[in-house]
C-alpha cells in the first residue's frame, strides 16, 4: 500500500526494515549518553516547564550528551515527559524518537511502557523498541501520526483515498491482533496514537497505558485508561473486558478514516 503521505518527503531510514541497524546506531547513542551522565542530572529539582531544556540536557548535544554533531528537535513534551528527535552526528542519516520521563511517576510510566515494547517484540506494525536505559526509552522515527494526516485533508476539504483507508486500517488491525495474542490489551488505541513512515509503513505506538493480561483475566476494572472520545461505553462506567474496548476504539478510527471526522 502507497502511504497517504506526500511522495516527494524526504526519508532517512527505508532500508534495513528489520531494524537491525536502527538498533545498532541506537546503542552507539545509548552508550554515549551513558558515559556523560552528569548532564541529564544538571538542575535535576527544576521542574519549571519553561526551563526543563536546560534543565535536563536536551539540546546540550556539543557538549557530549549525545554523540557530537547530532541534532535534537522537540516533538510533544509535557510537564512530565520530553519527547524529541535526535538525528545526524556521527550516526549519520541515523534518526529516531527519545522520551526522556523527568519527575518520578513519568520515569516509572516509562519503564513499565519500556517493558510493553519489549513483550511486543518487533512487530511491522508496531513501533519498534530501539534501545532504553533509566529514564530514557528510545524508538524509531516516523514521518506522522494519523490523526494530523486526517486534519489535514479535512482542511483541504478533502478525505483519505479509499484505498489508503483501507491500507491504513488493515495495518492497524494487524498491530493490534498481534498484541492480542500476546494478551497485551492497548488501552489507548487512537488516530494520535496511529504512525506512518516511509513507504506506507504504519505502526502503533504509546504503550504507556497498554497491559498484558494472563489467560484467567478477563475483565480491566480501571475506568480511567484511554482517551474519551476514542473509549466503548462500558469502560466509563464499569469492568469491562478490555480487548473489546480496542476494537470499539478501532471502530472510531475507521469512522474517522472513512468520514474525516469522529462518530
Amino acid at each position: 500500500c502507497r502511504s497517504p503521505l506526500n511522495d516527494t518527503h524526504t526519508h532517512t531510514h527505508t532500508h534495513n526494515r528489520d531494524g537491525t541497524t536502527q538498533i545498532y546506531m541506537a546503542r552507539v547513542v545509548r552508550n554515549t549518553c551513558l558515559a556523560t551522565p552528569s548532564l541529564v542530572e544538571t538542575g535535576k529539582e527544576n521542574r519549571d516547564r519553561n526551563n526543563h531544556r536546560d534543565a535536563y540536557g536536551i539540546g546540550k548535544t556539543e557538549k557530549g550528551l549525545f554523540p557530537e554533531g547530532s541534532r535534537t528537535e522537540e516533538i510533544c513534551s509535557t510537564s512530565s515527559v520530553l519527547v524529541f528527535r535526535l538525528t545526524g552526528g556521527v550516526c549519520g542519516s541515523f534518526s529516531c524518537v527519545i522520551k526522556k520521563g523527568i519527575t518520578p511517576h513519568a520515569e516509572e510510566k516509562i519503564r513499565k511502557e519500556r517493558e510493553m515494547y519489549a513483550k511486543v517484540g518487533n512487530h511491522p506494525n508496531v513501533l519498534l523498541l530501539l534501545d532504553g536505559w533509566n529514564e530514557f526509552l528510545m524508538l524509531e522515527s516516523m514521518e506522522a501520526d494519523l490523526f494530523h494526516i486526517v486534519d489535514a485533508l479535512k482542511e483541504e476539504g478533502k478525505l483519505m483515498e479509499t484505498n489508503h483507508a483501507i491500507c491504513t486500517l488493515r495495518g492497524m488491525v494487524s498491530g493490534l491482533s498481534h498484541m492480542h495474542s500476546l494478551r497485551i490489551a492497548h488501552h489507548d488505541v487512537k488516530l494520535e496514537n496511529t504512525l506512518i513512515g516511509s513507504g506506507g509503513r504504519l505502526k502503533l505506538c504509546d504503550l504507556d497505558h497498554a497491559r498484558q493480561y494472563s489467560e484467567e483475566e478477563t475483565i480491566c476494572s480501571s475506568i480511567q485508561l484511554g482517551t474519551v472520545r476514542y473509549k466503548a461505553p462500558e469502560t466509563f462506567v464499569s469492568p469491562h473486558d478490555p480487548f473489546s474496548a480496542d476494537v470499539w476504539s478501532l471502530g472510531v478510527c475507521a469512522f474517522a478514516l472513512a468520514q474525516g471526522k469522529m462518530p
